[in-house]
């Protein structure tokens, strides 16, 4: 890259860099509301949606990502490194970038692949900022393990999650089980504490990395039933755990073309 291509290129990162770094103090959340998610043949919430208005300034080009929320500290992430912190397929949250070990601690998220919510396109995740000034959100939050919700009758898991069995000398994970060169999850921290804190964030072609994480960790403290409240958060998680699928009448999926692979393990119930 030519020296002075390479200087007015730095110049615009360096510019959109600060005001990432500006605009969350410029931005708010406002109306917040939440309902717990029902399914039938489970004792309990799945899952949790969330509706709020993102308020930020007027014309603002950009996207909005989805949220990430979890039991644990408000842990200090650079910039740099938000983006690389949010958790994809891996089911867990990601502690590359917050100078300790957390092991596997859960998370609520929005669930990338999936046909079950008409309003949510599959393979959404981000949102518009709306040039008015005020953009309308609504994420469905579910364990951070659900890798594919096809409907309520079929869903898979991150292989390996916690409770999936390993596989036995004759299998791999096109069964259903965790392979035998893959880390088996045998141990999960559901929660740090009972704080409730998110990793949320916006970026556009003007701006970068902007952290509104706590933005949505204020209102889920301040209003979320689940603030405080660890026997409900775990409960939460262990309904989309294997144990908690076969309770409510999931088995695993037949093998095949439509169902488990090295990165999932598919449970269906009739």
């Amino acid at each position: 890259m030519p020296f002075s291509a390479h200087a007015i290129w730095q110049g615009t990162t360096l510019i959109a860099d600060a005001k990432g770094a500006k605009l969350p103090s410029q931005m708010a959340v406002e109306n917040y509301r939440e309902k717990p998610i029902f399914w039938d043949g489970f004792d309990g919430p799945v899952g949790l949606e969330i509706e709020l208005d993102l308020v930020h300034p007027l014309g603002l080009e950009g996207l909005v990502f989805t949220p990430q929320i979890r039991m644990a500290p408000a842990y200090d992430i650079a910039p740099e490194n938000l983006q690389s912190s949010r958790t994809f397929s891996g089911g867990y949250f990601r502690d590359w970038h917050i100078g300790e070990k957390v092991g596997d601690l859960t998370l609520l998220k929005p669930v990338l692949f999936q046909g079950l919510y008409d309003d949510n396109p599959p393979d959404h995740d981000f949102d518009t900022l709306d040039p008015s000034g005020r953009t309308h959100l609504i994420y469905r939050l579910h364990p951070g393990t659900v890798e594919r919700l096809e409907s309520q009758a079929k869903m898979c898991l991150v292989n390996p999650s916690f409770g999936l069995p390993a596989c036995d000398p004759d299998q791999d994970a096109k069964d259903g089980c965790v392979g035998k060169n893959t880390r088996k999850v045998t141990d999960v921290t559901y929660n740090i504490g009972t704080d409730v804190n998110a990793l949320w964030t916006a970026g556009g072609s003007s701006f970068r990395n902007a952290d509104i994480s706590h933005l949505l960790a204020q209102v889920l403290q301040e209003q979320s039933s689940l603030q405080g409240n660890s026997v409900a958060w775990t409960a939460l998680q262990e309904q989309f755990e294997p144990a908690g699928l076969e309770a409510a009448g999931y088995r695993l999926c037949p093998t095949g073309e439509k169902s488990h692979s090295i990165g999932k393990a598919c449970y269906c119930r009739p």
